[in-house]
């Protein structure tokens, strides 16, 4: 009987030590495989309606704008984007205050760390999820996150040639339209270029390629407010003149994202448009040029 004991707890102590073992050959081929690596990965989550995009540096800084309406929905798409244990974030963006940007949010700050938070100033009295993001980012505060209030000119530098510029709001823009507030974002690494704009209207674009000609032609552009005809202004377009338009949307949506006037506008153009209802689209850069995956 004591033999059979020993045979039995010989054979578990074998089991562990096999699953350890497995385990760490899994952890050191995935540093292996990211060891080196010099190329920028831009990924537009699928998150039902709403926006989402990860991003992790050259160096492994991990990015992360916008969260989409359901926390849900956000960890699912980016869990098949990050190892089970990578748990940390350097900064997360919030666009603007409109639930299908930052709905996840609450839900992520208690599944990842977070150094830095930023977003435009949200007041005091604004909408009930606002407020409770605010609430919870209070709470973070204690566990060391702070907060950033970006404004044009601003730029965030992470090294590898890899930098996030701020083209929009100004420091002294404030809206009762939440869409006006939204951050307008440019990642740029090497000689590509990402054009992030949220739910940015039409007339604020117009001002853009006025002011900012010859500065935000991209390789991709993330179309306005899901590629709602309230976006996308043809002199804005004409001035990105992106290779790439991605549509962040549920597909079949009530809201008729996108539309129709505004992919003709995006054809006319001679870019790829993409769609997140497709699942994530991945974008990689080697600083010469863009490649969807």
């Amino acid at each position: 009987m004591l033999d059979r004991i020993q045979k039995i707890n010989l054979k578990l102590f074998l089991f562990f030590v096999i699953i350890i073992l497995l385990s760490l050959n899994y952890f050191l081929l995935s540093v292996y495989l990211n060891r080196g690596n010099n190329s920028l990965k831009v990924v537009f989550l699928d998150v039902g309606q709403g926006d989402a995009i990860f991003i992790k540096s050259p160096s492994g800084h991990k990015i992360l704008i916008d969260a989409g309406a359901s926390g849900a929905e956000l960890l699912s798409a980016l869990s098949r984007e990050l190892y089970f244990w990578e748990r940390d974030f350097d900064i997360v963006f919030a666009t603007h205050a409109d639930k299908d940007h930052i709905g996840g949010f609450i839900d992520f700050l208690k599944s990842y760390r977070v150094k830095y938070v930023a977003m435009p100033r949200l007041k005091s009295k604004g909408t009930e999820l606002s407020e409770s993001l605010l609430y919870n980012l209070a709470k973070q505060k204690n566990l060391g996150v702070k907060e950033l209030y970006p404004k044009r000119g601003d730029i965030f530098d992470f090294g590898d040639s890899f930098k996030i510029y701020v083209y929009y709001p100004g420091s002294k823009l404030y809206f009762k339209d939440s869409n006006l507030n939204s951050l307008t974002l440019k990642l740029v690494y090497g000689k590509t270029n990402f054009l992030l704009s949220g739910d940015l209207p039409g007339e604020a674009e117009k001002v853009l390629a006025l002011y900012d000609r010859g500065k935000l032609k991209s390789d991709v552009l993330k179309l306005g407010h899901h590629g709602s005809k309230t976006s996308s202004a043809w002199e804005f377009l004409k001035t990105v003149s992106p290779k790439f338009a991605v549509v962040s949307a549920a597909k079949n949506n009530n809201y008729g994202h996108p539309h129709g006037e505004i992919i003709k506008r995006v054809q006319d153009l001679g870019a790829r448009i993409l769609y997140t209802w497709d699942g994530n689209l991945v974008f990689e850069s080697d600083g010469e040029s863009v490649f969807v995956k």
